[in-house]
Order: structure tokens, then C-alpha cells, then sequence
């Protein structure tokens, strides 16, 4: 199994591609240890987790605190990303749909 924190280095999309993996692994061969499992376990864990962590970048944005905003950033993308591999949906394809409204509309 991989360990979420000796694994990831990089950034951007190496990061992601890697947590990703990481992820995914956790999904499939649960380890009763990590939070990540617990996540892919629980549906209501999963969502609610969500909601919390949506809470507080809210509260670090109103609070213009920039670091806990970036933390609570990850949080967020870490358990969307746990939200979408439970329900099947790819990263690449919200990145798709993210590069689709970014395209100029058509004219004519």
C-alpha cells in the first residue's frame, strides 16, 4: 500500500496525478488505519467531511487569512477528490469540463 505522505512530491499535476493514485489504492485495498479508507467506507462520512471542510475555507476567506485558506483548500480538493473516486467520476473529467467553459464561444 502507499502512504499518502512519503509518496507525493512535485507539484501541480504531478501532485494530483500522484494523490490520485494514492487515493485509489486506499479505495481498493482498504487499511482500517488510514482516514482515507474510512473515507471510501462511509458515504456519510465522505459527504459530511466534505461539507466541513467546505465550511471552513469560507471561514478562512471571510477571515482574509491566507495561509488557513490554502490549507483548508487542500482539504476541500482531497475530499472532493475522495467524493469523485467513490462515485466513479475521473479527476480528468472535471478537468475536461473545467477546459470546455474555459474555450471562447463560438461565434456564428
Amino acid at each position: 500500500m502507499f502512504c499518502f505522505h512519503n509518496r507525493l512530491h512535485g507539484t501541480g499535476d504531478v501532485v494530483l496525478t500522484e494523490l490520485v493514485a494514492v487515493m485509489r489504492d486506499r479505495m481498493e485495498n482498504p487499511n482500517p488505519h488510514s482516514h482515507t479508507s474510512k473515507l471510501f467506507a462511509s458515504e456519510n462520512l465522505r459527504l459530511k467531511k466534505m461539507v466541513e471542510e467546505a465550511g471552513e475555507v469560507i471561514m478562512a476567506a471571510k477571515d482574509h487569512d491566507k495561509e488557513k485558506l490554502a490549507e483548508e483548500g487542500a482539504d476541500v480538493l482531497f475530499h472532493l477528490l475522495a467524493v469523485l473516486l467513490a462515485e466513479g467520476v475521473d479527476q480528468r473529467d472535471v478537468l475536461e469540463v473545467l477546459a470546455k467553459r474555459r474555450m471562447p464561444p463560438k461565434i456564428g
